[in-house]
């Protein structure tokens, strides 16, 4: 996981569409599309939902703060 990916991972666990979480961290959309689309092949996650949801359980364990 890349501290890039973590950051994603947390703007759109907080329901923050793809524009502003591009806007938030000065990339295109493209990028912002492609980590996405990374974080989903390394959970094994196939849809934004599941991915969520995955997130959502993990966020009591994982420290979000360490990727800024």
């Amino acid at each position: 996981r890349s501290a890039s990916e973590a950051k994603v991972a947390q703007l759109f666990l907080q329901g923050l569409p793809l524009a502003e979480i591009s806007k938030k961290r000065c990339r295109s959309q493209e990028t912002t599309r492609w980590q996405i689309k990374q974080i989903m092949q390394k959970t094994n996650t196939h849809s934004q939902a599941e991915l969520v949801r995955l997130l959502m359980a993990l966020a009591d364990e994982v420290d979000f703060e360490d990727a800024n």
